[in-house]
């Protein structure tokens, strides 16, 4: 048994790599060995016809710049990589997908609440229109109960005896302009219709005269007095008109022009 120390072994190799010149498989001397931070030396193809000696390859193997081996897991590590990018790329598309199909809802939504806000103001519009004709027409139908009042009025003034106070007389005819004031804030208006043509839009004759010194179709009396609101008829004038056969055609049953009133 060889009781050596570890270190009395060392020696002896040492000593006898020196003597023979060589270094054993596998090892170099540490002036082969480079430097760290220093690129490993460039490894030669050895011909063994230039040598003149046997050469065994036992292995080869890559090494780092500090001449350290390298092994698989680099391979390992850029496939892991790749496969990283790859699921970034993906993870890259679905986001961009959604949030194309985030805009595409965000747009319809939009254009979905600018229609709607559309609608609705079309809406106020003509229930604000419907409103103000609704109103229009509750003051005309409470106008129109005041128009019989008016015709009592305008004949009890036009009736009164001779020798009727002047208080009186003073009285009914201010109960009378107050009443025609009020129309008239509300945009009533009376049609004169004695002596002009007969307009079916804004006459209604009772009765019909065969008279041959009028044109035909002239309103010759008043019955009632119509009234018109903003252009509508509230009621129309109660007349009498002349029929005279042998006048002009041209002087027949025609509007008389300038008339805008509606029925």
């Amino acid at each position: 048994m060889d009781h050596r120390t570890a270190g009395q072994r060392a020696v002896s190799e040492k000593d006898h790599s020196s003597r023979d010149g060589s270094v054993s498989p596998g090892r170099r001397s540490r002036a082969d060995r480079p430097l760290v931070g220093e690129p490993a030396p460039a490894r030669t193809e050895i011909d063994p016809e230039e040598t003149g000696e046997d050469v065994e390859i036992i292995s080869i193997e890559a090494v780092d710049e500090a001449g350290c081996p390298i092994d698989g897991g680099i391979a390992d590590g850029r496939k892991a990589a790749g496969e990283e990018e790859e699921k970034e790329e993906t993870a890259r598309e679905k986001s961009e997908q959604a949030l194309r199909a985030l805009q595409a809802d965000h747009s319809g939504l939009l254009e979905r609440h600018l229609r709607l806000q559309a609608e609705f103001d079309n809406y106020r519009k003509r229930r604000d229109r419907e409103a103000e004709e609704e109103r229009a027409a509750g003051t005309r139908a409470v106008l129109q109960e005041i128009l019989p009042i008016v015709d009592n009025l305008e004949r009890a003034l036009s009736s009164l005896p001779e020798g009727t106070p002047r208080p009186v007389h003073e009285g009914i005819a201010l109960i009378l302009r107050q009443l025609m004031e009020l129309l008239r804030a509300h945009g009533i208006e009376q049609v004169d219709a004695l002596g002009e043509p007969f307009d079916p839009r804004l006459h209604e004759a009772i009765a019909v005269v065969e008279r041959d010194d009028f044109e035909d179709l002239r309103i010759i009396e008043q019955l009632q007095k119509g009234y018109v609101c903003g252009g509508r008829l509230l009621r129309p004038a109660l007349v009498r008109v002349v029929s005279n056969v042998g006048a002009s055609p041209d002087s027949g049953d025609r509007a008389p022009e300038g008339s805008s009133w509606d029925e």
